[in-house]
């Protein structure tokens, strides 16, 4: 929240993004949620899919 105040980028800031999307990306099985730490300090995070062939 401290840097979508700041930096007022409502549309692609994750701390403005609806929680129920947040944990279907968590659950979802074909792919990952991966935490990005400094010096055991969270400062990111990144989700990864893996796309499906049609």
């Amino acid at each position: 929240m401290p840097l979508l105040d700041k930096y007022k980028d409502a549309v692609t800031n994750p701390a403005n993004e609806p929680f129920d999307n947040v944990i279907k990306r968590n659950n979802y099985s074909f792919g990952g949620f991966y935490k990005i730490l400094h010096d055991d300090v969270l400062v990111g995070a990144i989700c990864i899919y893996w796309k499906e062939e049609t």
